[in-house]
């Protein structure tokens, strides 16, 4: 999570697993540590950071935080399509885009996607999945936490390609040479089994629009990542 002064780590659900940090080491060391249990990460952006920056990110995909209000859709909107934007003029690659609700009922959520959604299929074509309502967040788990200064860390480009080199570093280690294909039905795509490893599955932009106090930032951030 990149805060006003700080690049912070936190891993959430750890059952208990613990990280060392000693003076002197960089976010690269200590994020390999991290790796070897990690299955999700979460890389959340710095608030002010450009759409442009934000487009070009080697995410998985990203996930968007707005309020259910009609200045937060309004705003939701605009980011949506300045993303859009930059991925059509610049030749970048598509990011599947998922929604947060933030601060209202499943079913208000849900009625703003559903909004968002109309919107977004007439203009851009894309699709807006709902990946939770969070009305109130509750205590989460959380089993290290790490706080390094940004003058000490690193970019969030260079982060979320650290964390691909650690994904596919651990992926190699974990491969299994022999793999049965299920042979499908007629017309369907085979789907070879996958290696079971605790390898990380994804990586994962955060923009959170709107303004939020810090502690509601951070409690938000936690569910998203559990």
């Amino acid at each position: 999570r990149y805060e006003h002064d700080a690049l912070t780590l936190e891993i959430l659900r750890g059952d208990g697993r613990r990280l060392v940090m000693s003076p002197g080491q960089d976010i690269q060391h200590v994020l390999k540590q991290a790796s070897a249990f990690i299955r999700n990460w979460l890389v959340v952006v710095p608030s002010q950071m450009p759409v442009q920056e934000m487009a070009s990110l080697d995410a998985d995909r990203i996930c968007i935080l707005t309020g259910a209000d009609k200045a937060a859709i309004v705003g939701c909107y605009g980011l949506v399509k300045d993303l859009a934007a930059t991925w059509s003029e610049s030749d970048l690659e598509h990011r599947p885009i998922e929604l947060v609700v933030v601060g209202a009922e499943q079913n208000r959520a849900i009625q703003v996607c559903e909004h968002l959604n109309r919107m977004s299929a007439e203009h851009m074509e894309l699709e807006l999945p709902l990946l939770g309502a969070l009305q109130k967040a509750g205590p989460i788990d959380s089993t290290v936490r790490i706080s390094i200064p940004l003058e000490k860390s690193i970019s969030v480009e260079e982060l979320i390609h650290l964390m691909h080199q650690l994904e596919e570093h651990r992926s190699d280690r974990f491969d299994e040479p022999a793999a049965t294909a299920v042979k499908p039905p007629p017309g369907q795509l085979a789907i070879e089994p996958e290696p079971q490893s605790d390898r990380a599955e994804h990586v994962i932009a955060s923009i959170s629009h709107g303004q939020l106090l810090q502690e509601e930032q951070d409690d938000q951030y936690r569910h998203i990542a559990s």
